[in-house]
């Protein structure tokens, strides 16, 4: 994969996690997108990009009080950086939410995931659930960023730089993808929901009051 494409592919896994970041703010007491970091690193002696989609953290903030439904919208957000970088790439989800690559790609995404599973105690029927639940959400974005020709949104002009950090603003971000933010709520809400069902019983585990 060339340089470019290593960039482009770390920017739209990016963009999904601000996607899912937004809509947390709207619905679920989150915090939303400050703006999108992509900084330029060696690995392996390859040149690599590692992302990150800054939340607009105030000041005492935790998620696991200020979230309503926790931890389903923060498991959604986590996978939403993988769902939109497989699709760009026209990959398989476990090419990216993965255990296989550290520091690279859907690594701690993938790690973080399976952290709530063990924390929220799911049994081995309900993780098996979860994993499809979001192969199923995978599927269900990948048809709908086809049909709406997503990727063919024109971004050069937001990561063209050759410098050693990226930094996209919230409010470009915004002005991007807002519109396709208002098709997808009902999906992106459906999604939370069925993960708050497979953790229904669970939070009193690890959130007692």
């Amino acid at each position: 994969m060339d340089t470019q494409r290593k960039k482009e592919r770390t920017f739209w896994h990016e963009v999904g996690h601000f996607v899912a970041q937004e809509l947390n703010k709207k619905y679920f007491g989150g915090c939303g997108n400050l703006e999108i970091r992509i900084s330029k690193a060696l690995v392996h002696n390859e040149i690599e990009f590692h992302g990150e989609a800054k939340k607009n953290v105030p000041d005492e903030y935790r998620e696991s009080d200020a979230i309503k439904d926790y931890p389903a919208p923060i498991i959604a957000s986590l996978a939403y950086g993988c769902f939109f970088q497989s699709a760009f790439l026209g990959q398989r989800l476990d090419a990216c939410l993965n255990h296989r690559y550290l520091g690279v790609v859907g690594y701690y995404d993938f790690q973080k995931i399976n952290r709530h599973k063990t924390l929220f105690s799911l049994t081995p029927d309900e993780m098996k659930k979860l994993d499809q639940c979001l192969e199923d959400q995978f599927s269900v974005i990948r048809q709908s960023l086809d049909q709406l020709n997503f990727f063919e949104t024109h971004i050069q002009d937001k990561i063209e730089d050759d410098s050693d950090e990226t930094i996209v603003s919230g409010d470009s971000l915004r002005n991007l993808f807002n519109d396709f933010i208002a098709k997808h709520e009902k999906t992106y809400l459906n999604f939370v929901e069925k993960i708050k069902n497979i953790f229904a019983g669970h939070q009193e585990i690890v959130l007692p009051k």
